[in-house]
């Protein structure tokens, strides 16, 4: 900030941050969401805004690169800007792996999270990111105690730090691939330990 001339008196910095009252609230999905959501499938999901800062457009490449692996399914759970694009980029490719639901209250995400793999996230390679960056939804997948696929180029690295997961780089379709197998291939009990190495509370 001191950089572009501005004066550090006028600077303040307030982090990202959670109340941990709002996860004691938990409420049942909608019957008609929840039988949306396959039982017998590998998921990979992904819970919040469909924009274009959260570079989903890679997310659905990938899904098409791992359109063999019929057990592997894309879980996209919420709205935003680009979800027309991309339910018109998933209908073009032919994919039958990707599954859109509306978004939920935030006191029913941690149900739709017990039925996810592995938790997606995802930016753009902005180089404003490269400070440092700390969505709001990790915590929610931190919470869940899930194994995290985290693709973005930031300066801070939580998920890293707390060996919770695996780190690929922004809009890269090849990584982001390869920590999907990654994932997929591993052990039930090395999935359990990542995602008990970034829960909170």
């Amino acid at each position: 900030m001191e950089k572009q001339r501005m004066n550090k008196s006028k600077f303040v910095y307030i982090p990202n941050g959670i109340d941990p009252k709002d996860y004691n609230i938990n409420e049942p999905l909608p019957n008609e969401i929840e039988e949306r959501i396959p039982k017998d499938k590998f998921i990979v999901g992904y819970t919040g805004t469909i924009g274009k800062a959260n570079a989903l457009e890679y997310l659905i490449n990938v899904a098409h690169k791992l359109k063999d692996y019929k057990d592997i399914v894309f879980l996209i759970v919420g709205k935003g800007m680009e979800e027309n694009n991309l339910s018109n980029k998933v209908k073009d490719l032919g994919l039958n792996n990707v599954i859109f639901l509306p978004p939920v209250k935030k006191t029913q995400v941690q149900n739709i999270l017990k039925f996810v793999d592995v938790c997606y996230i995802g930016l753009k390679n902005e180089k404003l990111f490269e400070f440092g960056v700390f969505p709001h939804k990790l915590f929610d997948y931190m919470f869940a105690g899930k194994p995290i696929l985290y693709a973005i180029n930031l300066g801070n690295k939580p998920l890293v730090e707390a060996n919770g997961g695996i780190s690929g780089d922004a809009e890269n379709s090849d990584a982001i691939a390869d920590g999907i197998l990654k994932f997929y291939n591993f052990f039930p009990e090395q999935k359990i330990k990542l995602g008990e190495n970034g829960e909170i509370f």
